[in-house]
């Protein structure tokens, strides 16, 4: 079959019709995201209608839990036995049970799969629509909507009480992160298509050494490089060998493409400067909820080799928060020897019952990084250490861990060591 698309000479009326439809779509493929969001909030607001209207007509139909967060697929499997229909809640457990089971090691759950697919699929739908015969659109376009899910991409990033996706899907930090992955790849994909389809234009066209001087051309293989190197240090593999590199490469890359992006082509740039916004709140969130505590214990475990363990007492300002056993914390050192943000690539699990005991405690393995500055707190001599440390967090959906045992008559539970 020929391929549908040529090298078109358009007059100006239709180059300015080509860019009307390049904004109007991109602005589709980023709206659009809203319907399946608020789509996943229907279900708690069923569940919340059947706790506020049915409990006052019989109080055994009263709450079952008060999880600050719930899963939405889990809300609505709970609205579905509310029928008594045994057969369909045997195979709706079933169906849920199946989309959360690994696709093959390190490809994600099959939930995610198919979310990414359909997104994927709906995506180029977007990106062929209206482009007639013009090669030209059709490789802009994959640029635009591509571009046009960097917010979203930011967003589902977002470690915060303030991300509006967790209070809709009801999904934590940790539960969305996969799906911020996924979303990366579908950027990464019609991008290099783009890129892909510019260069093919210019190598056909004799244009290839002339293009490659100026400065939107230059600009735009530096993304795509950039682009590249954070999905190649993203993938399991590597950030599972040296999460040092990945956690470096990501952080600095991802601030980089911005601006890069911005001067690359006027016509991204209100993308750019939402994804620049959330990132900035990002950075002011973290920092604002950030507390120090100065009388912490740092200890070192007798009878070990380099296990520490960390004592931070339930101040009255983080006894407002809810911490829950497994959760996790973010430490850093508010001495200005020591950069902040040097400590805070690490999470710390939540070894105790913080508001059983009336302090945090963390046991860590000292190793290299971040773990040995804090093992380095504590004097050679000595076995025990008091410092100011600045805690973030608490993040994780083990706080929903009560719930699940009550929701199900037995549970299995693993652990791992430290």
């Amino acid at each position: 079959m020929q391929f549908p698309y040529a090298f078109t000479n358009p007059n100006e009326a239709q180059l300015q019709k080509r860019r009307h439809l390049l904004d109007t779509y991109g602005q589709i493929a980023q709206i659009s995201v809203l319907l399946p969001l608020f789509a996943s909030y229907v279900p708690f607001l069923v569940r919340y209608a059947q706790n506020k209207y049915l409990s006052a007509k019989d109080p055994r139909q009263g709450k079952e839990h008060a999880s600050p967060i719930q899963s939405g697929f889990d809300t609505q499997a709970k609205s579905v036995e509310k029928t008594g229909d045994d057969r369909w809640v045997r195979i709706w457990k079933s169906l849920r049970w199946d989309l959360d089971q690994e696709v093959f090691p390190g490809w994600g759950t099959w939930r995610i799969l198919l979310t990414t697919l359909l997104w994927i699929a709906w995506l180029f739908v977007l990106a062929i629509s209206n482009t007639g015969d013009d090669y030209l659109h059709l490789t802009k376009r994959f640029g635009i909507i591509g571009a046009s899910q960097l917010p979203l991409h930011y967003l589902l990033a977002l470690k915060s009480s303030w991300s509006p996706i967790s209070y809709l899907t009801r999904l934590s930090h940790e539960e969305l992160n996969p799906y911020h992955r996924a979303l990366g790849r579908i950027i990464l994909l019609f991008l290099s298509l783009h890129a892909s389809f510019y260069l093919n234009f210019y190598v056909q066209k004799s244009l290839l050494l002339k293009r490659i001087q100026d400065r939107d051309v230059i600009l735009g293989l530096l993304a795509i490089t950039s682009f590249l190197t954070i999905g190649t240090t993203a993938l399991a593999r590597v950030r599972e060998k040296n999460y040092f590199l990945f956690f470096v490469i990501h952080v600095v890359l991802s601030i980089s493409l911005l601006p890069i992006l911005y001067f690359h082509v006027s016509h991204l740039r209100v993308y750019i400067i939402e994804s620049a916004i959330i990132y900035l709140l990002l950075i002011i969130q973290r920092n604002i909820s950030q507390k120090i505590v100065s009388d912490t214990i740092i200890s070192r475990v007798t009878g070990t080799k380099n296990l520490i363990s960390i004592q931070i007492p339930l101040t009255s300002t983080l006894a407002k928060k809810s911490f829950h056993p497994g959760q996790h914390i973010y430490l850093s050192l508010p001495s200005s020897s020591l950069p902040q943000d040097k400590l805070r690539l690490n999470p710390f699990t939540i070894a105790n019952i913080p508001q059983h005991d009336n302090h945090i405690r963390l046991v860590i393995r000292a190793l290299n990084g971040t773990t040995n500055v804090l093992s380095n707190l504590i004097p050679p001599d000595q076995e025990t250490a008091t410092t100011a440390l600045a805690i973030e967090g608490p993040y994780g959906a083990a706080a929903n861990f009560p719930d699940l045992l009550k929701r199900n008559g037995r549970s299995r539970i693993w652990g791992k060591g430290v």
